[in-house]
């Protein structure tokens, strides 16, 4: 849904979602600046053209509130359980264990317990899809077979085990293969009590410490209990890619799972230009608003990479705000006046891409 104006934040940059964008774009942000909208976007393409030298991975979250994302017969309360009924339920033997396991309250149900529960409703079950899987078969082919240099893609785990911090690796997989692989959840006593981010950046990077560049899709709920020590690192890693102490990198965070936290992986997005950092070293998307796998690609375009060789882009009152004579490149900033909502750009053969900024 596009945002209204009163709810854009002045300084601050907000990025429209996907079933937002012109499927001719990738990224759209907005941001509010003295009273004008800067807008800045991407044109969506296959990174093809810049594919040299890219190495790739996929990183899954393997923390406990991440199981429904991996499908299977679940359970859910169909409403929070009263103080006094879980009294009872524990006298009678049906609620055998309260316990917290990453940031969540869980319980451990008798057979019986779990059947009376079930039947008087308290307790319902859903056969879900295994949506990390279907990801993994989107988004490796597209990994491997049209960016990575090997023409292969790092598949790992982490968040796993008791403090949440463990990684391990799930398989090197190609283009030919992924399509048909097993991606499930970790074996039961794996599952991480916690989910702890910054591990798995350290393994990527160390992992490819020699590749020219490096981009890494990772699919997680958002729920990062390490947070504060990933801003730490982003601004050291951003900084020293400028300095050329590291290697260019993009992290794409895709969110999926149970109730998804948008609002950290955006926070986590904008990282770059809330704290002024020189390199932007991430991205998000949300698995249910990916209008294609291409869609993870939204920000790894050249820059200078010419589209078309002049365009111009209006306002909605069909003013003109930007005019590209050396051509429409891959990557565009402008600025539209106060009131105005929306954008498009006109192309030299007639044709034109028309996108909404904010809610009428």
């Amino acid at each position: 849904m596009l945002p209204q104006y009163d709810s854009l934040v002045p300084g601050r940059l907000l990025q429209l979602s996907s079933r937002d964008v012109h499927p001719a774009l990738g990224d759209v942000n907005l941001k509010l600046d003295n009273g004008k909208l800067r807008v800045s976007f991407t044109v969506l393409m296959s990174p093809g053209s810049t594919a040299e030298g890219w190495r790739t991975a996929v990183a899954l979250d393997c923390s406990d509130s991440m199981r429904s994302a991996y499908g299977g017969d679940n359970a859910y309360f169909s409403r929070e359980l009263t103080e006094q009924e879980k009294e009872q339920f524990s006298r009678d033997g049906m609620l055998l264990e309260l316990f917290r396991k990453d940031g969540q309250e869980m319980c451990r149900l008798s057979d019986e317990a779990y059947e009376s529960l079930l039947q008087n409703g308290l307790l319902h079950k859903e056969e879900e899809p295994n949506d990390v899987q279907n990801l993994c078969r989107k988004f490796i082919p597209l990994l491997a077979g049209e960016l990575d240099a090997e023409a292969s893609t790092l598949v790992i785990r982490h968040s796993l085990g008791s403090l949440g911090s463990d990684v391990s690796v799930a398989g090197v997989f190609t283009e030919a293969n992924a399509e048909t692989l097993d991606f499930r959840g970790p074996d039961e006593q794996l599952w991480g009590n916690g989910s702890s981010l910054l591990p798995a950046l350290r393994f990527m990077l160390n992992r490819f410490s020699h590749a020219a560049k490096g981009f890494f899709v990772m699919v997680t709920d958002g729920h990062i209990d390490d947070f504060d020590a990933v801003c730490a690192f982003t601004e050291e890693l951003s900084r020293d890619i400028r300095d050329g102490k590291a290697r260019p990198v993009k992290f794409v965070l895709v969110g999926a799972g149970y109730e998804p936290d948008e609002a950290r992986l955006a926070e986590l997005d904008a990282l770059a230009d809330s704290r002024g950092l020189p390199v932007d070293i991430w991205d998000y998307k949300m698995a249910e608003a990916l209008r294609s796998p291409y869609d993870i690609f939204a920000e790894a375009v050249d820059e200078n990479e010419v589209v078309a060789p002049v365009a111009e882009i209006y306002d909605d009152l069909g003013h003109l705000v930007h005019k590209c004579d050396d051509g429409l490149r891959a990557r565009m900033e402008f600025e539209l006046p106060r009131g105005a909502k929306r954008f498009v750009i006109s192309l030299p053969d007639g044709g034109s891409i028309e996108q909404a900024l904010l809610a009428d």
